[in-house]
């Protein structure tokens, strides 16, 4: 229950991080486990402790019960640091428009105006055809020499550990600080929330009109038919 004092809760949590980290039980009570702090990460989302803590705990624990090419990107990041699940992602598959979204949304030095909130969905999916088309094959990089490895902090302290994870019993790069893929999707975020920015001020004024005709038409072209106005078609009908 939310509306308890998370001091209780995390009295909790503490068992449940020892029980995965330090007792390393089965891949399904693991599973298990994620689930657990999941909701427990819901049920708190108003405490910037809890989603701290339980965030830390998510990502490593996601990391342990989940295939790499099954990890899903991550839109929405609550820490300073990018996810780790999102640095093993991208140190290990290619750059698609997907991932490389990922890794400039969960960024510290990502600069984002207002369009780019207020239109988050379109934002996303412009963002996404914008890149698909400047590099269809996703994004090549030069992988440093440096290793992806973090360490946890259990919330209780008492217990901390370092994770190094690999495939196929070889070390993962360490792509997270290159400053190239983030200069460049900076630049088409840049370009996405330029051309959103009209959109964005109608709905400002007019926070109900998404579907109207005047919505649809300030709409950049290639998202129109992905986000159709039912106004129009009843005027086409």
């Amino acid at each position: 229950d939310g509306s308890y004092n998370p001091g209780y809760m995390f009295l909790y949590f503490y068992g449940l991080e020892r029980r995965f980290f330090v007792d390393d039980p089965s891949v399904e009570e693991k599973r298990d486990l994620l689930a657990e702090v999941r909701r427990l990460s819901q049920v708190f989302d108003g405490n910037r402790s809890a989603q701290r803590y339980l965030g830390e705990f998510i990502q490593l624990a996601v990391v342990s019960t989940t295939e790499i090419g099954d990890i899903s990107p991550v839109f929405d990041n609550h820490g300073w640091d990018l996810p780790f699940s999102v640095k093993l992602a991208i140190g290990t598959q290619p750059l698609s428009a997907d991932w490389v979204l990922s890794w400039f949304l969960c960024h510290p030095e990502k600069s984002l105006r207002t369009s780019a909130k207020r239109c988050a969905e379109e934002f996303r999916i412009l963002f996404k055809l914008r890149f698909s088309e400047r590099f269809p094959e996703g994004l090549k990089v030069t992988k440093p020499r440096k290793m992806l490895e973090t360490r946890y902090q259990a919330a209780s302290r008492e217990f901390e550990g370092s994770v190094k994870p690999s495939v196929d019993g070889k070390p993962i790069p360490d792509i997270s600080s290159l400053r190239k893929p983030i200069e460049i999707a900076q630049e088409i975020a840049d370009e996405v929330m330029e051309d959103l920015e009209k959109f964005s001020r109608y709905l400002g004024r007019t926070p109900d009109g998404r579907g109207s005709v005047e919505a649809h038409a300030l709409l950049p072209a290639e998202l129109r038919e992905m986000f159709p106005s039912e106004e129009l078609e009843n005027i086409k009908t």
